[in-house]
């Protein structure tokens, strides 16, 4: 990996080999099994911190991970082969940090075959987070910023945008 006061690179790499694999299957009705395969995974994992500016923080990161059965060339079920990352963040001269966020993960198989599948989504958020009272950590998050529908498996929809208020006190 690379580390300098502006940029941090970390990749990661594996290939894994595994037999009884457990794998989540989903039929058309939306039931949910568990499944066992023999497969091989090849993984590569990276995350790049960069700080442009001393009040500027961006983060990137991602997984490759082509996975298929033995013998096979499928991808596994519910097994995205691609997933990326970014996040900024923004510390104003008032006790404020703003962040925006973006997720993107390709699409996944649902069954053995590659016969079903869930598309691929983006996913957008953007939040705040303030110390102005003493002591106290404000943050307010927004995910899902343009309520995005996609499901998480086959007939599970994902919640759509949410909000959440997140309050830290120290107690010291």
């Amino acid at each position: 990996w690379f580390n300098s006061p502006e940029v941090s690179i970390e990749l990661r790499s594996s290939f894994v080999t595994t037999n009884r694999t457990p794998v989540m299957l989903a039929d058309t009705a939306g039931h949910i099994r568990l499944g066992y395969v023999d497969a091989n995974r090849f993984t590569i994992d990276g995350v790049a911190t960069m700080m442009p500016a001393g009040n500027i923080r961006l983060e990137l990161s991602g997984t490759v991970q082509p996975s298929f059965e033995t013998g096979g060339s499928t991808q596994l079920p519910m097994t995205p082969v691609a997933r990326l990352g970014g996040r900024g963040e923004v510390s104003l001269k008032v006790p404020l940090t703003i962040s925006s966020s973006v997720e993107y993960t390709s699409k996944q198989n649902v069954d053995l075959a590659g016969t079903s599948t869930l598309g691929d989504r983006v996913i957008v958020g953007v939040g705040a987070s303030t110390s102005l009272i003493p002591r106290t950590m404000l943050s307010l998050t927004v995910s899902d910023l343009f309520n995005t529908r996609y499901e998480w498996w086959r007939g599970y929809e994902a919640p759509g945008t949410t909000v959440m208020l997140n309050a830290r006190l120290n107690i010291r």
